[in-house]
């Protein structure tokens, strides 16, 4: 049973069926143990998860709790019939029993999540079929045991011949036993009897020692490749959280939650911080409070990141933190509304209030203008060359008075550079005749700077704008704004970086740009009017996704130019670019990763010819490829596509797109996000793990979280 423990988190029930197939005592009936336990565990698993599909295709879910509820009892038990008829006979008696408490025990769990019943009923299968593999081997270790015995004993049977007991007359003995010693007396005969008894004795010890470890080594190594192989396929994990448990509550009624996530990978659970109605500096004074020594931890995260750990790297942070001061307080928060200035502000106050020595509104602002950067921290050079062309103030005056200076700022780039990585983002969005009902499902990965440390504090944040709409932000503590997100109206955006020389730091930062969109759109029409009126700053693709419309646009945005892209535009379709087609458009879809398709962003593109070119062409032909898979297959895409799409795209390695089986030296995706704009939820997955154990987000556990009634609280 020990040995068992290698298969994870199934290892209770696995070591359970080895003590109840072992439990009998004549060979022949545990044999037929094995084979009733499979059999009794696959019925089961089929019933229970045609019950959650049937469910699912009736949209019961959707009715009041009780009626799935009554719905999944009445399967339950009207199984237990079919179950208990199979009982009644003998020889297959084990099949119904396992198959009754296994329906049981897989259809209760779908009262807190359907996902997790069919992940369950998948991996039951798997853990039963390895256990009755371990049991058989076990079987024939011992079989094979008993007849190197009995061949023993035949030996010394013999072998005693040759010696018989001095107590044992002749007159006791058969005449036949008499011939047979007679011959055995003879010298030739006994020595040669001798011989092969002492060597089989020598060789059948050592034998079966030998087999005995390689039994043993091939069944743990059964084991551990069977439990890796569960994890195997990208977006496979799609779990529902268990409810969510209140950690604190601030000052202006804003509330600190941490979602319940047993039976997931993640060692560390993400937070929900659901901000209370009110103003923004209000909102802003309780994320602060609340959440400030996270704000401070996670900055301090992406410095050592970025920097190394050595001991002079602070003050190498600290000039980093004195240029974020400066592009932020004299360029990108010029344009920015005035209610999210409010929040960090109430920030600022929040942070003093609990205590910290740090200026959280600050940090908040630093983090902002990080987001901002270009992919090529060389092209910051670009920006600076922009402000010094239109300065907010004079351009060298206002350089020093934040502490800075062309040769401070050409070495901070330098050392930064060495572990900034990343920035292959991409995302979706489906819709009409592709998917089931025809609604819109979108996705964005976050590929950026891996196993930093943040993910120790993932953050979804519920905003409660005064004068808009409530909507969620998805990613970390620190990281403020929108890196992806969703709202109470049904409104997705997303974000994948587009390398350009056309940049500037004057406009509006994009984090909050995306915010702004969520927090006064109800539809693509006004989600592209806002756009129209702020000012882009550095090259993106951007995606807006509207649950309204039914329908997804792609925007691919530099300072200067801002291109609208609907589904099979003829700028992308049928692209060639050097011989080889790169525009893949395709009806009722929209998709990008790090490239362009508009004129102009292809005259100041950055990445022509590179190898991060190409591996952004690869990466973009999944979407088409997977599109026109599901087609072809007459399969109408659901949430469940539209995970295992975000996942096989998501930053793994251009050798890991269909798994996840490693090494992931070349992966970076941090962050990977599925929408159902209409349900208004969002299936997230996070990086996981430290080093060695790193996984990227796209193979980790998907959280079903729906945010309608986060929303409506």
């Amino acid at each position: 049973m020990t040995m068992t423990g290698a298969f994870g988190i199934y290892a209770v029930m696995t070591s359970f069926t080895i003590a109840y197939l072992a439990g009998g005592s004549v060979s022949g009936v545990n044999i037929m143990a094995c084979l009733n336990r499979a059999a009794g565990t696959v019925i089961a698993c089929v019933y229970a998860v045609t019950v959650v599909y049937v469910m699912e295709l009736s949209s019961m879910q959707r009715a009041p709790v009780v009626v799935p509820r009554l719905f999944v009892a009445c399967a339950i038990v009207g199984f237990q019939y079919p179950a208990t008829y199979i009982r009644s006979f003998p020889l297959y008696s084990c099949t119904g029993t396992c198959a009754g408490f296994t329906v049981a025990l897989l259809l209760i769990e779908y009262f807190d999540q359907s996902e997790f019943t069919v992940t369950i009923a998948m991996n039951r299968i798997i853990d039963t079929f390895i256990t009755v593999f371990i049991y058989l081997e076990a079987t024939l270790l011992a079989i094979l045991t008993k007849v190197v015995a009995g061949i023993d004993q035949r030996f010394s049977r013999i072998y005693s011949h040759i010696v018989p007991p001095a107590t044992l007359s002749s007159s006791s003995r058969s005449p036949k036993e008499i011939k047979v010693d007679n011959a055995l007396r003879k010298p030739a005969a006994g020595a040669a009897v001798a011989v092969v008894h002492h060597q089989y004795n020598l060789l059948s010890v050592e034998k079966m020692k030998l087999f005995a470890v390689l039994v043993i080594c091939f069944v743990v190594l059964s084991a551990v490749f069977a439990n890796a192989a569960k994890g195997a396929v990208p977006g496979s994990d799609i779990q529902t959280p268990k409810g969510s448990t209140l950690v604190k509550i601030g000052p202006k009624g804003s509330k600190l939650y941490k979602l319940n996530t047993e039976g997931s990978v993640y060692e560390d659970t993400p937070f929900i911080l659901n901000l209370a109605h009110g103003s923004s500096y209000e909102q802003g004074y309780d994320t602060a409070y609340l959440m400030g020594d996270k704000f401070i931890e996670n900055y301090n995260n992406l410095m050592v990141s970025m920097l190394g750990d050595e001991w002079w790297e602070p003050a190498v942070a600290g000039i980093i933190s004195k240029f974020l001061n400066w592009q932020w307080n004299s360029y990108l928060k010029l344009q920015m509304p005035e209610e999210y200035l409010d929040e960090l502000r109430g920030m600022t106050n929040g942070g003093q209030a609990a205590g910290y020595a740090e200026d959280i509104g600050a940090i908040a602002g630093w983090g902002i203008t990080l987001a901002n950067f270009p992919g090529s921290l060389e092209n910051l050079v670009l920006i600076l060359k922009d402000e010094k062309a239109h300065p907010h103030r004079q351009f060298e005056e206002d350089m020093r008075a934040h502490g800075m200076s062309m040769e401070i700022f050409q070495a901070m780039v330098k050392k930064i550079k060495k572990n900034w990585n990343g920035l292959t983002c991409s995302m979706f969005g489906v819709w009409g005749s592709r998917t089931n009902e025809g609604k819109l499902y979108t996705g964005r990965n976050l590929d950026w700077l891996k196993d930093s440390g943040i993910s120790k504090s993932k953050l979804i944040t519920i905003h409660r704008p005064q004068n808009g709409y409530a909507h969620a932000t998805i990613g970390w503590a620190g990281i403020w704004g929108a890196i992806t997100g969703i709202s109470s109206k049904g409104i997705t955006v997303h974000e994948a970086n587009l390398e350009s020389n056309d940049i500037s730091f004057r406009g509006f930062p994009w984090v909050l740009r995306l915010r702004h969109v969520m927090a006064h759109a109800q539809n693509l029409e006004e989600a592209l009017n806002i756009w129209k009126n702020t000012q882009s700053t550095v090259g993106f693709n951007h995606g807006i996704g509207s649950a309204a419309d039914k329908e997804a646009v792609c925007l691919e945005t530099m300072f200067g130019n801002d291109a609208v892209f609907h589904a099979n535009d003829p700028r992308e379709q049928n692209l060639v670019v050097n011989g080889e087609q790169i525009g893949l458009a395709r009806p009722e879809a929209v998709f990008r990763t790090n490239h362009g398709y508009d004129p102009y962003t292809i005259q100041h593109y950055m990445w022509n010819g590179t190898n991060a070119y190409k591996n952004s062409i690869e990466r973009y032909k999944v979407f088409p490829e997977q599109f026109d898979s599901y087609a072809s297959q007459q399969v109408k895409i659901s949430y469940k596509e539209a995970v295992s799409i975000a996942a096989l795209v998501g930053e793994k390695g251009l050798d890991h797109i269909y798994d996840c089986d490693g090494p992931f030296d070349e992966a970076s995706n941090i962050l990977s996000v599925a929408y159902d704009p209409a349900e208004v939820i969002a299936y997230t997955a996070w990086e996981n793990g430290h080093e060695s154990t790193w996984k990227p987000a796209a193979c980790n556990t998907y959280l079903a979280i729906d945010l309608k009634p986060w929303f409506a609280m």
